[in-house]
C-alpha cells in the first residue's frame, strides 16, 4: 500500500499541474513542470519519489486564493486553514512577507496547513469579517472558513486565534501548536467555529428616528471629545475626518460655532503639523500617539481626498485663506504622484525602509476610490482657479468609469491590477455621490444620469425587502465561512443616502430623502457608539432635515461666464448646497431658486453676497 503522506505528495502534484491548465499526465507533468525534474514517472512510484519532496517545493509556501477550490483541497486534505489578510502599503504587513519567506516557517506551513493569502483592499466584503483592527491579518481558520476558537473558560468568552508580524521562530512555534490543536480537538473546534459564527451573526445596531435629536447627540459626543490642543476628538490616534466642516456649517451656519471653531482648529493642526509633507504636498495616514506622536507615514489616497474635501468646505465663504496653498499642495500631490495615465488613481504612496528608501506606489486603483478623488480634485481646481486640476478630475473620473461602469449593472470595483466586476456597496457608494460632485462642478447632465443609475442599480441588488440599509456585497453562490453573515456597513451606507438626498433635490428620483430616511433610521438611536465614524452620518441626518440651497447655472457648461458663476456659487456656498444645470440656450446666469421669486444673478460678486447674506440670515 502506498504510504499516506507519498499518496498525498503525488495529489498536491496533480492538482497543481492541472490548475495550471495542462494536461494532467505523468508524461506532460513531467514535461512541463519544472520542479518534477528528477522524477521517473515510469518507475514505480516508491521509486520515483524518492528523496520527494526536493528543497524548492518545501521551502516556498504555497498560496491560495480565497476560493471555493481551496477550501474543498483544506476539507479533503483535514487541514486548517493558515489566512494571511494583507495590504500592499502597510510597514507592519511589509514586515510580514519577510518573515512569510523564511523557510523555517514555510516548511511548517506546508507540512500542515493550507495557505490562503488575499489582499484586503481587493475584498471589502473579506475586510468587513475578517479585519482585526490592524494590520496585517494572521487568523487560523478551520477548512469551513469559520475561525479556530481558542479554548477558554466559558463559551461566551471565546475568541478567534489570530495572530501578527512576529519572528519566524515564534510565528514557527505557532503554527506547530495550532496543528496540534487541531489534530486533537477538530470535532470541539467545528461545533465552537459553527457557534461563534452563529453568535457573530446576529446584528442589532441601534435603531431610531433621522430627527434632529440624533445629529444633536453626535455634536455633543463630538464637543465633549474635543481635543482644544492638538485639534480633533480625542486625545488619539489623529487624522483627517471626513464630513466635520460642513457637519459644523450645517449646524451653525458660517458663524463662530464652538464645533466650527474645532474644525479649523483640527485642519490647521494637520495641515501645519508632522502629517503634512509641505515639500511634495500629500498627508499621511494618522498619528498613533498623543501629541502627533507615532506617525504612519504611508499616504493613502482615501486620506487625501478627505484631507481635500474638508480644505474645500473651509475656503468656501472666504474664511481662512492660509488652507488654499495646503489645499493646492494635496490636489496636486494626488494628480502628480498618484495619476494613472489610463485612467483613476493609484490606492497610495509608501516608502521602503532604510535610511535611503525609495518612495513606491501601491499598484492597485480602485474604481471608489479614484471616483471619490477624482471630484475632490476637480471641485478644489474650480475652487481655485486652476483649470489644469479640475481637468485632470475629470479626466480621472471618465477613464475610471469607461473600464468599470456597465449601465444597470452597477460599477466594478477595480481596476488595476485588472478589472473586477464583482458589486460592492463601497464602490457603488462613493461612486454615486463622486458622480453627483462631478456634474455640480463641470455642468454636464452626463454624470447625474451616471449617479442616478449606479444608484437605482445598488438599491435594487442590495436591499432586502424589509430592509432599511443595504447589505455590503452582493453575494454568491456557495460563499464560505464568515461570508454567509451579512454585514450593513454604516460608512458605506451613510454615502449613499447622501447621494440619494441630492439626486432628490437635484429633482431625477423623488423619492430619495425617503430612501435616505430608510437608510439612516438603521443606526439613528446610537452614532455616538462610533465615535468620530459617526459624524458623516450625523451630518447625513442634518441634510434630510434641512432645505438646501438650491442654485442653477444657466447657459452653455463649457462658456466661461458659466464656468465663473459656477465657481463663485462653489466658493461662497451655503452650508448645504445643490447645484444643478439650467437651459444650455439662455445667457449665463445663476439662480438662486429658494424663494418664491427667484433671484436670477449674472456677475460673481452679486452671486456671492446673496449666497453669504442667506448663510448669515439662517444661523
Amino acid at each position: 500500500m502506498m504510504p499516506r503522506k507519498l499518496f498525498q505528495a503525488l495529489i498536491v502534484t496533480m492538482i497543481v499541474v492541472v490548475g495550471t491548465g495542462e494536461t494532467a499526465t505523468a508524461t506532460e507533468a513531467k514535461a512541463n513542470a519544472p520542479w518534477l525534474a528528477g522524477a521517473d514517472l515510469n518507475q514505480p512510484i516508491q521509486a520515483a519519489f524518492a528523496g520527494w519532496p526536493p528543497e524548492e517545493l518545501t521551502s516556498r509556501i504555497w498560496w491560495l486564493p480565497w476560493s471555493g477550490a481551496s477550501f474543498q483541497r483544506a476539507a479533503l486534505f483535514g487541514r486548517p486553514i493558515l489566512f494571511v489578510f494583507t495590504v500592499h502599503w502597510n510597514d507592519a504587513a511589509r514586515r510580514l512577507e519577510t518573515i512569510l519567506e523564511d523557510p523555517r516557517v514555510a516548511r511548517t506551513v506546508n507540512a500542515s496547513w493550507i495557505a490562503i493569502r488575499v489582499n484586503a483592499d481587493l475584498r471589502p466584503d473579506l475586510r468587513e469579517r475578517y479585519l482585526t483592527g490592524a494590520w496585517p491579518v494572521v487568523a487560523f481558520l478551520l477548512p469551513d472558513g469559520k475561525p479556530m476558537i481558542g479554548r477558554v473558560e466559558t463559551p461566551e468568552a471565546w475568541a478567534p486565534i489570530t495572530a501578527t508580524a512576529i519572528r519566524p521562530e515564534d510565528l514557527v512555534f505557532l503554527l506547530q501548536e495550532g496543528a496540534v490543536y487541531w489534530d486533537g480537538w477538530r470535532e470541539e473546534l467545528t461545533r465552537a467555529g459553527a457557534k461563534w459564527a452563529e453568535r457573530e451573526r446576529v446584528w442589532e445596531p441601534r435603531r431610531g428616528d433621522p430627527n434632529d435629536d440624533a445629529v444633536a447627540s453626535i455634536e455633543h459626543w463630538l464637543l465633549a471629545n474635543a481635543d482644544a490642543a492638538d485639534g480633533g476628538f480625542g486625545p488619539a490616534p489623529k487624522f483627517p475626518v471626513s464630513g466635520v466642516q460642513e457637519l459644523a456649517d450645517l449646524r451653525g451656519g458660517f458663524g463662530p460655532s464652538e464645533l466650527g471653531q474645532q474644525a479649523q482648529l483640527t485642519l490647521a493642526r494637520i495641515i501645519d503639523g508632522p502629517l503634512f509633507d509641505a515639500v511634495d504636498g500629500g498627508v499621511a495616514r494618522m498619528a498613533r500617539l498623543p501629541g502627533f506622536a507615532g506617525v504612519e507615514p504611508e499616504k493613502l489616497l482615501e486620506t487625501q481626498s478627505i484631507l481635500i474635501e474638508e480644505l474645500t468646505a473651509a475656503l468656501r465663504g472666504g474664511r481662512s485663506p492660509e488652507f488654499r496653498d495646503r489645499l493646492a499642495k494635496t490636489a496636486e500631490f494626488v494628480v502628480r504622484r498618484l495619476g494613472r495615465p489610463e485612467g483613476g488613481f493609484f490606492l497610495a504612496e509608501f516608502a521602503d525602509p532604510g535610511p535611503n528608501a525609495a518612495r513606491r506606489r501601491d499598484p492597485l486603483v480602485l474604481t471608489g476610490e479614484s471616483a471619490r478623488a477624482a471630484a475632490a480634485v476637480a471641485r478644489a481646481g474650480l475652487l481655485l482657479g486652476d483649470a489644469n486640476l479640475t481637468t485632470a478630475g475629470r479626466k480621472a473620473f471618465d477613464d475610471a468609469i469607461a473600464v468599470s461602469w456597465r449601465p444597470g449593472q452597477g460599477v466594478g470595483h477595480s481596476i488595476e491590477p485588472q478589472a473586477d466586476g464583482r458589486m460592492y456597496l463601497e464602490t457603488q457608494a462613493e461612486v454615486a455621490l463622486a458622480a453627483i460632485g462631478i456634474y455640480e462642478t463641470t455642468g454636464e447632465p452626463r454624470y447625474l444620469d451616471l449617479a442616478r443609475d449606479v444608484a437605482e442599480t445598488t438599491w435594487l441588488n442590495l436591499r432586502e425587502p424589509g430592509e432599511g440599509a443595504l447589505r455590503d456585497h452582493l453575494a454568491e453562490p456557495g460563499e464560505v465561512g464568515l461570508l454567509a453573515n451579512a454585514r450593513r456597513p454604516l460608512r458605506s451606507n451613510v454615502r449613499l443616502a447622501r447621494a440619494w438626498i441630492r439626486l432628490e433635490h437635484l429633482g431625477v428620483v423623488p423619492t430619495g430623502r425617503e430612501r435616505a430616511q430608510a437608510i439612516l433610521g438603521t443606526w439613528a438611536g446610537g452614532l455616538t457608539g462610533f465615535g468620530v465614524h459617526g459624524i458623516e452620518a450625523g451630518l447625513a441626518i442634518a441634510e434630510v432635515l434641512a432645505e438646501p440651497t438650491r442654485v442653477r447655472i444657466e447657459g452653455p457648461a463649457d462658456d466661461p461666464q458659466a464656468q465663473t458663476l459656477r465657481r463663485a456659487v462653489i466658493g461662497a456656498g451655503a452650508p448645504f448646497l445643490v447645484v444643478r444645470t439650467g437651459d444650455p440656450a439662455l445667457v449665463p446666469a445663476a439662480v438662486i431658486e429658494n424663494s418664491r421669486k427667484p433671484k436670477r444673478l449674472t456677475t460673481p460678486d452679486a452671486v456671492e453676497r446673496a449666497l453669504n447674506s442667506r448663510a448669515t440670515s439662517e444661523r
